[in-house]
Formats: C-alpha cells, sequence, structure tokens
C-alpha cells in the first residue's frame, strides 16, 4: 500500500534549501495561500541577514501553477537586474526543494521556490483597516500613490503588466522607521473553481479590483489600462476606507455586476468618512469622483492608457488641501540615531526648551526613599499626607472649544500650563491644537506616525515620546533626538519625564513575551532596564520626585522604582490600570471598570460611581485628582476621599483619552480629537 506524505508547511521549516547563489536556513511560516507557502529564511547561516522564501505547494502542483510560478521569479529576476526600484519586492534567487510525495517508497517532487525580500511591515489592506473606515490622511494618500506609480512605471516599461495590483498586494514597510510602499505578487495567484461561492478571486484575479477584461478568453484586451484600472480602485479606497466594489462571500459576483456597469457609490455621497482635508473642500472630492469615473470605466479604452497622468491629474488635487487644518507630516528619508532638523519649520508649539546636559545626575538631589517589598505602610514621604483637595461648590460648565473627527483616534495628548496650546497623537500624527484648529507637527527623518504611542511634556515645556521597536524620541524647538532601545523586540505604551527633566521613564512590553519592560533615557542613550515576568504590559507611568515613580498596567499591574530597585505593589486586582498621575503627596492610577486606586492610602481601592472605564487621570494644583473616562464622563475625587461624577451637558458620547485641570478651568481631549472646556460658574 502506497502510504502519501502529509501536505504540511511544517515538512520545510528547519530545512536548508539551496539555491544559485547561497543556501537559505527555513525558519518559521509567516504565510500561506492555496498554492504556495511563505517562509521567513536567513541567508547563508542559521543567523543571517532575513530573507522571504515562496515555495509552491506540492499539492498544487499544476502545469498552470508551475508556469505561474516561474513567470513570477523570471520577472522579479528581470526587474531586479535592469532597473531595481524600492518600490517592488526584490528578488534574490531561485531553486528547486525536494518535498516526499510517498512514505512508503521515497519518493520525492522537487518544486520551485524563489527567495525575496523581507520586508518588515504590513499589507496596505491592514494599514486601511485601522482606520476604522475611514480615509487615510492625504499626506499619507499622495504618498502611497506616488511609489506605486513608480513601480508601476518600471512594470509597464518592460512590457509586462501586473493584472493583480490590490491592497494586499502591496506592502508598507517600516524601514528605519519611514514608510514605503512595495508591490509585490508578479504572478503567483490562487486559481478557484467558478463555481465556488466562498471566494472572492475569480481566474486567478480578485474580483474587487478587476476590470471586466481581465476574464475575457486569451486576455486580449489586457494592457496598462488594466493596472489603471486597479490602481483607480486603490486610490478609491485610500481616502473612502472600504472598496469601491465590495466582494461578499454570500454573492462573489455582485462586484462583477457593479465594475460592468460602474455602479459604485461616490466619494461626495460619503463626505464624513474622508479625511478632514477633503470633508471641507466637497469641491476637490467632485474633482476626484470625475477623475474615478475615467478610471474604473468598464472599457479599457476610455480609461488613461499610461499611470503617469494619472498620477499627475490625483497629486493635483491631493496637493490643495494641504494648508488646511489637521495637515499630516509626511515621513521622511530615513536617518535615525542623531538630531535632526524638521524641515519645514514646524509650526511654534509655545514652550520653550533647554539642553537635557550631558551629566544625567547632577541636578539630582541625594535623596533615597527607603521601601519594603510589597508594602505602602510608610507615606511616600514622611511629612506627606493626602492632601484635602480643596471643596468649592459652584458648578462646572462645559462647552465644545473644537468638534471631533471620527477617523483621529487619538492615543495621548499633552497641554500647556496655560491650557492655550495642546498636542495630541493619533492616526494624524502629531498635531498641535490652539483655540483656531488644528495643525500637523512635522515629524524627524526616520520617524513614523503609527510608531508613536506616548508622549510627556518635560518640565521645560519640551516633549519626549515613546513607542513601536524601542523608539524613545526627544522634541524641543524645532528639533528631534531620535534613539532605539538596542531590543527592537520591545514596545513602549507609557512615557514621562522627572521632575527635574535630567531623565525619561518609558513603560511597555517584550512582545515575544507580552512581559513588562521599563527602561530610563538618558541624555547619553539608555540607563537601567527593569523586566517584570509576572507582569503583563505596563500602559502609563509618573514620576513622585527625581528618585521615584510608580507605573501600572495589565492585569492590575502596579510597581515602584526607587535608587533601590523595582518592587511591585500587590492588591486585589481586579481589572486593568490605563493611566496614573503622581506630585509630591499622592499618587492614583484609574483603570477598566472604574477603579480608582490611591497609592498614597495604602493601595485600597476606592469606590467610583461609575462603570464606564477610566482613561486618563491628573492633579489639579489644589491636590485634588480629575479622571475622565469612556462615554464622557469626567470625575472629580473630593476633600472627602469619594470620586464623584461631573456632569458633562453636551451631546457627546465619545471616549476621553486626556485632562488638564487647573483652578477654575479644566482642557480635555477625546479619542475623536473633539478639544472641550470646563469653567467654574
Amino acid at each position: 500500500m502506497l502510504t502519501v506524505a502529509p501536505v504540511d508547511a511544517r515538512m520545510l521549516q528547519g530545512t536548508t534549501l539551496r539555491g544559485t547563489a547561497a543556501k537559505y536556513y527555513v525558519h518559521t511560516p509567516i504565510g500561506e495561500g492555496g498554492q504556495g507557502w511563505v517562509f521567513r529564511a536567513s541567508y547563508d547561516d542559521a543567523e543571517g541577514f532575513p530573507v522571504v522564501v515562496k515555495v509552491l505547494r506540492p499539492d498544487s502542483a499544476t502545469r498552470d501553477a508551475l508556469d505561474r510560478f516561474r513567470r513570477e521569479a523570471e520577472i522579479l529576476k528581470q526587474i531586479s537586474s535592469t532597473n531595481p526600484s524600492p518600490f517592488i519586492v526584490r528578488f534574490y534567487d531561485h531553486g528547486e526543494a525536494e518535498f516526499p510525495l510517498a512514505i512508503s517508497t521515497g519518493e520525492v517532487a522537487r518544486l520551485p521556490f524563489t527567495v525575496m525580500e523581507y520586508v518588515h511591515g504590513e499589507p496596505l489592506h491592514a494599514v486601511i483597516a485601522q482606520q476604522r473606515g475611514h480615509g487615510l490622511p492625504v499626506k499619507q494618500v499622495r504618498r502611497i500613490l506616488k511609489e506605486v506609480r513608480a513601480a508601476l512605471e518600471i512594470v509597464h516599461a518592460q512590457g509586462l503588466i501586473h493584472r493583480d495590483l490590490k491592497p494586499s498586494n502591496i506592502l508598507i514597510a517600516h524601514e528605519a522607521g519611514r514608510e514605503v510602499a512595495k508591490v509585490t505578487d508578479f504572478g503567483l495567484v490562487k486559481i478557484v473553481d467558478i463555481r465556488a461561492t466562498s471566494t472572492q478571486s475569480l481566474a486567478g484575479v480578485s474580483l474587487s479590483y478587476a476590470p471586466p477584461e481581465q476574464y475575457e478568453p486569451g486576455n486580449p484586451r489586457v494592457g496598462p489600462p488594466t493596472d489603471v484600472f486597479s490602481y483607480g480602485t486603490i486610490i478609491y479606497e485610500l481616502l473612502a476606507g472600504s472598496p469601491a466594489y465590495p466582494a461578499s462571500s454570500a454573492n462573489p459576483f455582485e462586484a462583477l455586476r457593479r465594475i460592468a456597469t460602474s455602479s459604485r457609490t461616490k466619494l461626495s455621497d460619503r463626505l464624513d468618512i474622508l479625511s478632514p482635508e477633503l470633508r471641507e473642500r466637497p469641491d476637490l472630492v467632485l474633482r476626484i469622483d470625475t477623475l474615478l469615473d475615467r478610471l474604473l470605466s468598464p472599457d479599457p479604452a476610455d480609461r488613461p492608457q499610461s499611470i503617469g497622468p494619472v498620477w499627475e491629474h490625483i497629486d493635483s488635487i491631493l496637493r490643495e488641501p494641504e494648508g488646511m487644518k489637521m495637515e499630516i507630516s509626511g515621513v521622511h528619508p530615513p536617518v535615525v540615531g542623531a538630531t535632526h532638523r524638521g524641515a519645514p519649520e514646524p509650526p511654534r508649539i509655545g514652550f520653550n526648551a533647554r539642553s537635557m546636559g550631558s551629566d544625567p545626575t547632577a541636578a539630582v538631589p541625594d535623596l533615597i526613599i527607603p521601601t519594603r517589598a510589597g508594602s505602602l505602610e510608610r507615606p511616600l514621604r514622611s511629612d506627606s499626607v493626602e492632601p484635602p483637595a480643596r471643596d468649592d461648590l459652584r458648578p462646572w460648565a462645559f462647552r465644545l472649544l473644537t468638534p471631533g473627527n471620527p477617523g483621529a483616534h487619538v492615543r495621548d495628548a499633552t497641554f500647556s500650563e496655560d491650557l492655550r496650546e495642546a498636542l495630541t497623537l493619533g492616526n494624524a500624527g502629531l498635531v498641535q491644537w490652539t483655540p483656531g484648529g488644528y495643525r500637523g507637527v512635522p515629524l524627524a527623518i526616520g520617524l513614523a506616525p503609527h510608531e508613536l504611542r506616548a508622549m510627556a511634556r518635560m518640565p521645560n515645556g519640551s516633549h519626549v515620546f515613546a513607542g513601536e521597536g524601542g523608539l524613545v524620541a526627544f522634541f524641543a524647538n524645532g528639533l528631534w533626538d531620535v534613539r532605539r532601545y538596542p531590543d527592537p523586540d520591545v514596545v513602549f505604551h507609557g512615557v514621562a519625564a522627572s521632575p527635574d527633566g535630567q531623565i525619561a521613564f518609558a513603560v511597555g512590553a517584550r512582545l515575544s513575551r507580552g512581559t513588562a519592560v521599563m527602561v530610563e533615557a538618558v541624555s547619553t542613550g539608555f540607563r537601567r532596564t527593569f523586566e517584570v515576568p509576572e507582569h503583563g504590559p505596563l500602559r502609563s507611568i509618573a514620576y513622585v520626585d527625581a528618585r521615584l515613580s510608580f507605573a501600572c498596567g495589565d492585569g492590575g499591574a502596579l510597581v515602584r522604582v526607587d535608587d533601590n530597585g523595582l518592587t511591585p505593589i500587590p492588591w486585589e486586582r481586579s481589572g486593568h490600570l490605563r493611566a496614573i498621575a503622581a506630585n509630591a503627596t499622592a499618587v492614583y492610577a484609574v483603570g477598566t471598570g472604574g477603579h480608582a486606586l490611591s497609592v498614597a492610602a495604602r493601595g485600597e481601592i476606592e469606590k467610583v460611581n461609575t462603570t464606564q472605564d477610566l482613561l486618563g487621570v491628573a492633579i489639579a494644583p489644589d491636590g485634588a485628582a480629575w479622571a475622565c473616562s469612556a462615554n464622557a464622563r469626567v470625575l472629580r475625587r473630593d476633600a472627602t476621599r469619594a470620586w464623584r461624577r461631573i456632569p458633562v451637558e453636551l451631546p457627546l458620547q465619545s471616549n476621553l483619552v486626556a485632562i488638564a485641570p487647573r483652578a477654575d478651568r479644566i482642557l480635555i481631549v477625546s479619542e475623536d480629537a473633539a478639544v472641550l472646556e470646563g469653567v467654574r460658574t
């Protein structure tokens, strides 16, 4: 009896493949399709340069599949050798891999594999999905379209047609922090049964992005206008956040009908989901719709015959709203690890900065706070008691200073001392708010908006940022100082600066294990690092003084760090802690389920009259603690040490992420970038 070997990607994991130029050590699978496997591999050594190996599946080795696979390798090799481009995934090598066909006889099949560039990033469709049904910022759209156009011009110049251009075949690479669009998949496509109703592909193409000529026998009318059509669908999806011709598994042929009849929803009918720049310019949206009518024509003869004029047309339209509010900074060529001057000069933030100095401990007082593991029996300082927050019975009245934008998704915000300015960090990048509206702040060379996760205002008015890949960056007077923690497995979710401005503490997690990490950054680099394997990711950190800080995070994680090291603080955990604030006499942490934890009060849970998740906390000059929450809730801890809800009589249901209380005025930023002001009446 013939025993057939199982078809499993793991049969190649841990093996070595030999190409024409080198051997490749196969590691873990990173993707699988109907015809191929994709593995992460290393070049010439088990610890060598990372590459991608794409291998044809043995159970899909039809003659047509072999032809398509080899054609893709030949096309990539041709492009890489004659006109290499940073916007096309690069070809390195090819060869054949052996697969066991029958265990009993030892028969093997030799099937092709291709070695390509390993792209650190994600497919464009994942980037679009992060917008949650809203369009990308205009500058990001322009940059992606420009780079895809550059790739298509190279392909067309060699007499080639991509034929399967779509967001999942465009990778957004993160190279030293810069976003780069790279076109991939030149021929390895999935062949499906035309009778199937559970697929969104047909005859090797994708229903939502392929024009009618793709389905004609022999494809006689396929040419550059075919890719122009697909380029038009990508323009639409980048601006709208969803496909022009959505294909569902319930009725995959509906997309074909709409394409054949030019039945798509106009962008001008969907202004609410467009980026703020376009939402305020319906005249430009009408011009884009007119262009898309040509690009998405069912007849290739009615479309532009080359990609260059299409790019010039859409670029001229998208450049017009650049001067409007919520402008997003472009990402510049990568240079990391040095101080960079932003170009052009960023708008005035309103904060004066000074150098952090070369000696990070020069201004730190000689003060050591004794601690007992797992205990907070002693107050933070010998002379500290919980402040009797000043009671003022005058009510608070709130008004909306700036309306929200559903596509903003603000993650963090900071405020100037006089509350006349704020910085927000979110999908729109780094954006400055004043009563006149929002303005984008140019980022450093090599710094991408998606990398920034958290920020904090330093005592001197400058800012420190933290985020993905161990990123810590300082920003003052238009100058960026970007550092990367040596271990890229670290992501930072929170950051704070010491009261003397000499040290910044970033907190987060080790991605591979999901355990807590804390790292100190000083002017000369990185200093202390703490890893807490018993805790999950840390989300926020606050300084009490230059030598003492507290951090909180998932699973109720709460830790204290001083000159003696790190001390986990136990308490009856029943939720995640999202934010923490501190001054010389008190520390408050808030989180899910309405939890508010007072560290100075021996860590007990304080009852809160809300079931909403508390997302932000701050301490006012009078010592009162303020918290903001999901669904537009505001709370204040009064002199009786009870948290009381402050009514916000506004038609607002957005999550409030940051709050800045002053004596008689409060400023709040919501997740959708709305700005609220509260004043005593």
